[in-house]
Order: structure tokens, then C-alpha cells, then sequence
């Protein structure tokens, strides 16, 4: 549930230094428009320092496919941001400063909880590295070897945590003897697991990568292994959706676009990373994962998917009731 927050320079680079690797971030370009003969419709992006079908057009300088398919609806991509995490972004977005912007299904979770107007519109499976990586020195070598140990995570009912109860619920087994350690910024997270502080450590993307390549650190699981409906989801506010829905289904087109692109070039995701100053290991460890992105509407079977993840998430002890989440998705599908 690529939650609250996602891979930020400053701390990578103290992760950095602690495994020997170095790096620079890149600075995001900043777009130009040509001169329409009737104003386009601002569609306002929240830019989060991620790699995924959304983010990765707004650091390549040419607005990948979104330029022309918004172009088409009458609408421009207008990039703001970066924001350091969901929590800034959507802020923003509440704000009325943004209108689009991604997170992880946690965040669904949360909003619907809320009853916020920030709607899910996309579900981008399959593009999101997680699992859980155990020290060498650990004497963790299966699942089971886990009950005793110290896990960390980043909050309750987050990405980490709900990659523990998904590996436990996998492999039939329960949460007695399973010690999981809160560090809700996951950057520390990996901080703490480098220094023997856990001895394992759930999480996801560059966090996941980073770990792996600790020293005599290995990947115990990952998220298809235990059948995780985590990913990567692309936000719109209610506001906008009302008011632009050609201009919101032509920007999911967008994603689509993008998603094949990625498939058909997967140097994209790892030229993406680099931008965001990622180091040349942590890049090297992502691109042998051979993530290829889905883009999913919230159509009857994409709602379903989403209210499986709320009944998850209930199930788990995340949430004391079981969220509704009808209230917070639109449908791209029905846009005419």
C-alpha cells in the first residue's frame, strides 16, 4: 500500500553512503506550451518521486504520451511539485492546488474512511516492487523463521504491515510470535535493518531494493509470491472529475500509452529511477525485478479488486470496520 511516503533524496543518500554507493538527484524540467487558439484545461499533476506510468511522464521533458492525448480533450499536463510524500500532495490536492496524483492503496483505504473527495480512477498492477528481506546473520530461512524476530514496518495497516499479514496468511500461519517494529518513515526503516537494529524488514520499491542490497542481506519473499493486491493507484480530485470527466479518461489513456511503452522498453523505469537520483545498484536491482505495469479502471471488475483490498485490510485488523469504498472511485469506462 505504497502509502504515506515514497523514496526521498536526502535519506537515500544517507542509505547510500551506508552501502558504499553515491548518487545525484535530478532536477524535474519544467514545461513549455505552444500557443492554443482556445485555452486547454490545466490538468494539475502532483509529481511524487517515484517511478511509475504517471510520474515517469513528467520527468522525461516531453510529457510522454499525456501531451497529446489531454491535447485531444482539450486539456494540457501542468506538472506541480515534487511532493516528498502522499500526505503533501494530497494536502495540495485538498487544497485545490492539484488535481492528479498517486499513492498506494492504504491511502485509498484512508481516504474512504475519511470520506475525502480524492477519487481512485486507475489501479497501476504489477509495477510495484515489495517483499520481505532478512538479514544473513538473522537465522531466518522460511516464513516460520520469522515468528521471534524483530520485523520492521512502516506503520499499521501500511505497505509493510500488510505484506506481513499477507505473507503469514500465505503460508497459513498467525501473527502469535511476530514482533513488528513501527519506523513510520520506511528510509529509516532501512536504516535500522542495515544496522542490525531488526532483523528483517517488509517493504517496497527503491526501500525494498535498497535493503537487498545490504550485505549478506536476501529477499525471503516478494509480493508475488504471496499473492499481493498491492500497487501502485492513481488519484483524481471529485471537483475535477465532475468538471473534466473527457479530459480525466483521456489522461488514464495516457497511463495506458505509458504502460505499454514500458513494456516494450523497460530502460524507461530504470532511466526514470536515475533522474530521481537512485543509485546505479539500486537501479540495476529494481530492473531485474522485470516489473511490467497494468493499467486497470475501476470498472465492476477493478471495483472489485479494490473492495477485496478493503476486506484485506479489515481482516488483518487494519481498520476496526470494514470501509466503503464506492464513494471514493470514478469509472474512466463510462466517460463518452
Amino acid at each position: 500500500m505504497t502509502d504515506q511516503t515514497h523514496p526521498r533524496t536526502a535519506m537515500l543518500r544517507r542509505l547510500v553512503a551506508a552501502l558504499t554507493l553515491a548518487s545525484s538527484m535530478a532536477t524535474l524540467p519544467s514545461a513549455t506550451w505552444a500557443d492554443d487558439a482556445k485555452p486547454a484545461t490545466d490538468v494539475r499533476i502532483g509529481q511524487l518521486p517515484a517511478a511509475n506510468t504517471l510520474t515517469i511522464q513528467g520527468l522525461d521533458g516531453s510529457d510522454g504520451p499525456l501531451r497529446e492525448v489531454l491535447a485531444k480533450a482539450g486539456a494540457k499536463p501542468v506538472w506541480a511539485g515534487p511532493f516528498a510524500s502522499y500526505p503533501a500532495a494530497a494536502e495540495a490536492a485538498k487544497a485545490g492546488k492539484i488535481d492528479i496524483t498517486s499513492s498506494g492503496f492504504a491511502s485509498l483505504i484512508n481516504e474512504a474512511k475519511a470520506k475525502s473527495d480524492i477519487l481512485l480512477f486507475a489501479i497501476e498492477a504489477d509495477h510495484l516492487g515489495e517483499g520481505i528481506v532478512v538479514r544473513g546473520n538473522s537465522g531466518i530461512n522460511s516464513v516460520r523463521d520469522l515468528q521471534g524476530k524483530k520485523i520492521a514496518v512502516n506503520f499499521k495497516g501500511g505497505t509493510g504491515d500488510y505484506i506481513v499479514a499477507r505473507t503469514l496468511e500465505e503460508n497459513g500461519l498467525s501473527r502469535e510470535g511476530i514482533t513488528t517494529i513501527n519506523i513510520n518513515n520506511p528510509e529509516d526503516g532501512v536504516a535500522a535493518f542495515a544496522s542490525g537494529n531488526v532483523d528483517a524488514i517488509a517493504t517496497w520499491d527503491q526501500y525494498l531494493a535498497a535493503a537487498i542490497n545490504v550485505p549478506g542481506a536476501k529477499l525471503l519473499v516478494d509480493g508475488k509470491q504471496i499473492k499481493s493486491l498491492n500497487s501502485w493507484v492513481h488519484f483524481v480530485t471529485r471537483d475535477f472529475a465532475t468538471k473534466n470527466p473527457k479530459a480525466l479518461k483521456a489522461l488514464y489513456d495516457g497511463l495506458v500509452a505509458e504502460a505499454a511503452k514500458i513494456d516494450a522498453d523497460p530502460s524507461l523505469d530504470s532511466a526514470a529511477y536515475k533522474k530521481q537520483g537512485a543509485p546505479a545498484k539500486i537501479i540495476d536491482t529494481i530492473a531485474g525485478w522485470k516489473l511490467k505495469p497494468r493499467i486497470i479502471p475501476i470498472d465492476d471488475a477493478g471495483l472489485a479488486r479494490v473492495q477485496q483490498i478493503a476486506r484485506q485490510t479489515y481482516a488483518y485488523g487494519f481498520q476496526e470496520n470494514l470501509v466503503d469504498v464506492t464513494n471514493n472511485v470514478f469509472d474512466v469506462t463510462k466517460v463518452k
